[in-house]
């Protein structure tokens, strides 16, 4: 009975520390994200360089991968592909978060300029549009506007 009462205690202490970890690295992505809007390209890819790459949830995977694509971009570091942004523009493809996704297209088409191909980066940049301007028409407009 011992035993069993060890394990128990044993995963909960586990789990528990498992939770902590995913809510904690939420965080960072999130500090990873206000230090890029704050123009700390670099302050956000030593964030991003530092957290764990392995056992994020797809949330958090789509969310680093569009940080770094970011960060990377805005830090005039060399992208080879779009593969890194392709996990964030399918994952948020399919989770129906807009804003991220028209955020993560952007990248993708701003990557796709970076290695020459400009019909891809044409199209990425129009589907961006067509959901930024379904999800907020009026920030559209005024974007125009400028």
């Amino acid at each position: 009975m011992k035993q069993v009462m060890c394990i128990i205690l044993a995963l909960a202490a586990m789990l528990s520390l498992h939770s902590c970890a995913g809510g904690d690295y939420a965080h960072r992505l999130e500090q990873a994200d206000t230090l890029l809007a704050q123009g700390n390209s670099n302050g956000a890819l030593k964030e991003l360089k530092a957290l764990p790459a392995n056992g994020l949830n797809d949330d958090d995977k789509a969310y680093h991968a569009l940080l770094m694509t970011e960060a990377r971009l805005n830090s005039n570091l060399a992208i080879a592909s779009d593969s890194i942004i392709s996990i964030a523009v399918d994952h948020y493809a399919r989770s129906g978060n807009d804003t991220r996704h028209a955020r993560a297209l952007l990248l993708q088409g701003c990557v796709n300029e970076d290695i020459g191909n400009l019909d891809k980066a044409v199209e990425c940049l129009h589907k961006a549009e067509d959901i930024a301007q379904k999800d907020n028409p009026s920030t559209c407009a005024q974007a125009k506007l400028r």
